[in-house]
């Protein structure tokens, strides 16, 4: 029979041995974060793609930059951020927040451990400011007529705003459109044809403007006529009088002068619409003219006919 000394491995010693391999691979596993009492620091840019930029710099207490590849994690009430984890280089990391055509206020917050901070900024149709309206014309004819009405869309700033919807309506007559997008300038436009007064409203997100357009009665073109009266004549002539006589003038006022052609060669001006001219030709038919001249510079003429008597 055998005998000898048998050496078993100690059970503790390779619990311990387990435990070891087990926190190993959990330290590997476990991401890296900022130590308590950092500071987040946002700061936000343009992206070359039309999305924003969202730049943190991590620091621990006392301002001593953070281990690189320590963990930040992005997150967003609106839209999306590419990535959600990124690792500090420097002390810096970045993503993206991508709008996903969302409009409102989007609360973008970074953390990492402990330490973390947000920042807010409108996005989509929340950054619309203003919308302003004008009309090519402030009026159409009673008859009927069209004009262009253009919306101007501001965003924060007073920066064109493009490639924004706007919506157009009006409380009397047609639209061409009822719906167009800014271009490049931040504008849309659309035809108003109407017989009628009208306040067209243009829409952009929240913000909304106006114009008027009036139908207008056409104006009154003013008329002048002219008739002559003979006084009896005598071996040295005939005296007449003409008299001139406008209507329709309402809109223009009165004739500021009144110029006149007797049709024997001779001509005169006056301030008032009564003139008097002798005539020396007896048996003679003369063709006298008036012209009758407004403030505007309108003018309007007519023509009368007078034949003179036989001188005794």
């Amino acid at each position: 029979m055998r005998t000898g000394t048998r050496r078993f491995a100690s059970t503790a010693g390779l619990v311990a041995l387990g435990l070891t391999a087990v926190l190993a691979v959990a330290c590997d596993t476990v991401p890296l974060t900022a130590p308590g009492s950092s500071t987040v620091t946002i700061t936000t840019a343009p992206s070359a793609d039309g999305n924003t930029l969202v730049t943190a710099t991590i620091l621990e207490p006392g301002g001593t930059p953070v281990q690189d590849g320590t963990t930040v994690r992005f997150t967003s009430s609106l839209g999306r951020m590419d990535p959600v984890e990124v690792q500090t280089r420097n002390t810096v990391a970045t993503s993206k927040f991508i709008s996903n055509g969302d409009s409102g206020e989007a609360t973008i917050t970074v953390s990492s451990g402990s330490a973390t901070a947000n920042v807010k900024f409108n996005i989509g149709l929340a950054l619309i400011d203003s919308v302003t309206v004008r009309s090519s014309a402030g009026s159409v004819p009673a008859t009927g007529g069209t004009v262009t009405v253009t919306a101007r869309v501001n965003a924060t700033g007073g920066a064109a705003a493009s490639g924004v919807p706007v919506t157009f309506s009006t409380t009397a007559g047609s639209l061409s459109s009822g719906r167009e997008v800014t271009d490049g300038t931040g504008e849309a436009s659309t035809r108003l044809t109407t017989d009628a007064n009208a306040t067209v409203t243009a829409t952009a997100g929240t913000k909304s403007g106006t114009v008027a357009i009036q139908a207008l009665n056409p104006v009154a073109t003013p008329t002048v006529t002219l008739a002559g009266v003979g006084s009896t004549a005598n071996s040295a002539g005939q005296l007449f009088t003409f008299t001139a006589t406008v209507a329709n003038n309402a809109a223009v006022g009165s004739p500021t002068r009144f110029e006149w052609d007797f049709g024997d060669g001779t001509t005169a001006t006056t301030n008032g619409p009564s003139i008097g001219h002798v005539y020396s030709m007896e048996l003679t038919t003369y063709n006298i003219t008036v012209r009758a001249v407004f403030a505007n510079g309108t003018a309007v003429s007519a023509l009368t006919q007078i034949i003179t008597a036989d001188f005794p």
